[in-house]
């Protein structure tokens, strides 16, 4: 059984910021969890990254987003990076951040778990 990821708020910011503008914070969570779910799972970034490798990181890519990578640290989802974000930014690390304290996100309704999880 594979363990599910938790999705931290400060991933959504960045995939609302990075991917997205337009999305909700629903949809931007929605679509992470769609990534999450049909990508695959890497122990090292991809070239474009010019990301050091820490222990217990995870980087997951799916066909459905080219260009965007989850970064997954303790099974949660930490940040959002794209493939545009690292090009504008040549020699800079990025690094997968701790969480601030943050307002809870509003609830999940429960038929949309119902609906991914099929």
């Amino acid at each position: 059984m594979q363990r599910e990821i938790r999705i931290t708020a400060h991933a959504i910011e960045r995939y609302q910021e990075r991917v997205d503008p337009e999305s909700s914070w629903l949809a931007a969570h929605l679509a992470i969890r769609k990534l999450l779910a049909t990508g695959r799972s890497r122990p090292t970034p991809r070239h474009w990254m010019r990301r050091p490798v820490e222990p217990g990181t995870t980087f997951i890519f799916s066909a459905s987003y080219p260009g965007v990578c989850a970064i997954v640290t303790d099974g949660r989802a930490v940040t959002i990076i794209t493939r545009e974000l690292a090009r504008s930014a040549p020699g800079r690390v990025i690094r997968a951040e701790a969480p601030r304290p943050r307002l809870a996100p509003p609830p999940m309704p429960r038929y949309l778990d119902d609906d991914l999880a099929a």
